[in-house]
């Protein structure tokens, strides 16, 4: 404590800065501001504000009890309540200080509350305040309740919860309901709730004072100055396609990207102990071939009761894999209770391991609301969580990792392997992305997790998406997870395209220069040559009004544009009506006629693609 001797400042704002050194010598700086006034004078700190007293702002209450609170002493106070004309009262009040409580009878139907204001005049300056006093009236609030629900069940069960719908005083009431059930962690990105709607009552104006020579003052605080130190993070960030190029193939976050290296070896999984799970659906079935040598060589492995098998093979339960993961477990809009309240409703959780937000909202015809939330988690004694990547490109080199969570109270000791599946085959890949080792030994302690990875290497000629199953054995526990993992291509397509014009007889020589020179690439790869021929060229010229004419983008060119394709298709229609009557005989009997070579010959569409933009409409072509 330091004692500040006596000043004779003059009223205003002052700084109080103290400095000290810590025991490193370092300087320590603190800042306040106070403000110093004449009591004799006005005080830069007057305040009226009314108070209601808490306690009488209950349902059981019938009168709501407030009263005014100022450091002003000798007012003359002029009290409102009420802003209806035919109900509101006027009464001229005289105390200092804090004011007696004042009584205010509960509305018997209004329940948008009843304003009350004060106004008086001190120091040649106008004084107001207001306020809007609401009593709780819970008759138009819902309560749900739940009678018949789990908190924690497994994944994939089926459910059937049944919830109760009261009214107020718990009578028995028919409803309207309205609930949902989603992921949890989606709430990570934007909170989600069902929001009870906003029914607009009465407005409630109070009754305004102005003084033609007075003025309402107001003051403003000084804030406190600090010093605000800021610091910029960067991360590793993707680079867009468009940018790889000129910066060498270089991706932040170390590494090079080789595109186009072929593979030329397929190293295949070493023969050995295997172990494979054919799925069928949710179920699975296991099958396993374990040799003579590896049975000798395997150490002895406890069962989940911590029971030593002396190394004998007893068959496992059959694994369930796990594959509906939606984050969505049910939402039904339009649920309708008995006249008792009750709501029975059944359905299927999925089977991500997870937390689950339920949420319930109800209403009744006369606009009584209630809404509720509850959490339910879904799991299991032993549990595996695949930490899987969004996506991976060819070539990639990547540790695949998971999760294996153990809730009993026990050790749990086991197997977790790893399956790589062609989605368009249902084969096994394994030894393609060099998963040589798909088995894997873990110990889990009690109520604890630990992590497993698998080393993959995705080939170069791999361009469909991969499949994995993840799944832990330990004693008669199982737990799978199914998913889908995009394989991208590093390969872009390119389409180059020449015109060949033939006038007249003769021959004519073309050469293909990039055609010729792409053996010297060791990179690029022909996917295919097209080569279309029309007599008449014109044709496409006229396929190409219509898109002039339909241009979506409004612009100075656009209504050249639409003017040209108007004019010029105008023209071609009166300088020949044979061309008019050919229109009409294709658009009605041969309409085969009408087809663009487009739309007869996919290859040649998706070759012409990048050539001319009006094919993107060639869908509407026959109409045009």
């Amino acid at each position: 404590q330091i004692k500040i001797p006596s000043l004779k400042a003059a009223p205003g704002w002052y700084k109080i800065e103290a400095v000290a050194k810590d025991k490193t010598g370092d300087t320590i700086r603190d800042t306040r501001y106070v403000e110093i006034y004449d009591t004799s004078t006005v005080s830069p700190t007057i305040f009226a504000e009314i108070s209601v007293d808490p306690t009488s702002l209950r349902e059981d209450t019938k009168a709501a009890r407030y009263r005014l609170i100022t450091n002003l002493d000798s007012l003359f106070v002029i009290r409102d309540i009420g802003n209806d004309e035919e109900k509101s009262s006027r009464s001229f009040l005289s105390f200092s200080g804090k004011s007696p409580y004042y009584e205010l009878a509960k509305p018997a139907k209004d329940k948008d509350g009843t304003p009350v204001s004060f106004v008086f005049v001190k120091y040649n300056r106008l004084f107001t305040e207001s306020r809007n006093i609401i009593i709780p009236d819970s008759s138009g609030i819902l309560d749900i309740g739940y009678e018949t629900y789990r908190d924690k069940t497994l994944p994939g069960s089926t459910e059937k919860w049944k919830i109760k719908i009261s009214g107020y005083k718990r009578d028995k009431i028919a409803s309207e309901v309205l609930t949902g059930m989603y992921d949890a962690s989606l709430d990570q990105f934007a909170p989600h709730r069902f929001r009870l709607p906003v029914l607009q009552g009465k407005q409630l104006y109070n009754q305004g004072w102005q003084g033609s020579s007075f003025q309402a003052s107001s003051g403003m605080v000084k804030p406190e100055e600090r010093e605000w130190r800021h610091f910029t993070k960067t991360y590793d960030e993707l680079i867009a396609s468009s940018l790889l190029q000129g910066l060498n193939n270089g991706i932040r976050g170390g590494g090079q990207l080789t595109p186009g290296v072929e593979l030329n070896k397929m190293a295949m999984a070493k023969p050995g102990a295997v172990q494979e799970v054919t799925v069928r659906g949710y179920a699975s079935q296991a099958k396993r071939e374990v040799s003579q040598e590896n049975d000798a060589a395997a150490p002895p492995v406890a069962d989940s009761t911590g029971a030593n098998t002396g190394g004998r093979t007893t068959e496992p339960a059959p694994p369930s894999i796990r594959t509906n993961l939606q984050e969505t477990a049910f939402f039904f809009p339009d649920l309708k209770t008995d006249s008792a309240g009750n709501l029975e409703f059944s359905f299927t959780m999925p089977e991500a391991l997870t937390r689950w937000k339920w949420m319930t909202l109800a209403h009744t015809k006369d606009l009584a609301f209630g809404y509720s939330e509850k959490t339910v988690v879904t799991q299991k004694d032993l549990m595996v969580q695949p930490n899987a990547t969004r996506f991976v490109r060819q070539g990639d080199r990547f540790d695949f990792s998971g999760k294996i969570a153990n809730l009993t109270d026990k050790e749990l000791t086991g197997q977790v392997e790893l399956q790589l599946i062609d989605p368009t085959t249902n084969t096994p890949v394994d030894g393609w992305f060099q998963n040589v080792f798909p088995n894997q030994f873990f110990t889990a302690p009690a109520k604890q997790s630990v992590a497993v990875t698998f080393s993959i290497e995705i080939p170069f000629i791999y361009n469909k998406p991969l499949t994995y199953r993840l799944i832990a054995r330990s004693g008669n526990m199982s737990d799978g997870e199914e998913g889908t993992l995009p394989v991208l291509s590093n390969r872009i397509l390119v389409t180059e395209s020449i015109q060949l014009p033939v006038r007249g007889t003769g021959t004519r020589k073309f050469s293909f220069e990039k055609l010729l020179k792409s053996g010297e690439s060791e990179t690029l790869h022909n996917h295919s040559l097209t080569v279309e021929y029309t007599s008449n060229p014109a044709w496409y010229a006229v396929q190409a009004l219509p898109w002039l004419a339909d241009f979506p983008r409004e612009s100075a060119d656009q209504a050249f544009n639409q003017f040209y394709a108007y004019t010029l298709a105008s023209k071609i229609a009166n300088a020949s009506p044979k061309l008019r009557e050919l229109f009409k005989k294709w658009n009605t009997t041969d309409t085969a006629k009408m087809l663009s070579n487009l739309e007869k010959n996919e290859e040649l569409k998706s070759v012409l693609l990048a050539e001319t933009p009006w094919v993107m409409e060639a869908q509407t072509e026959s109409a045009r």
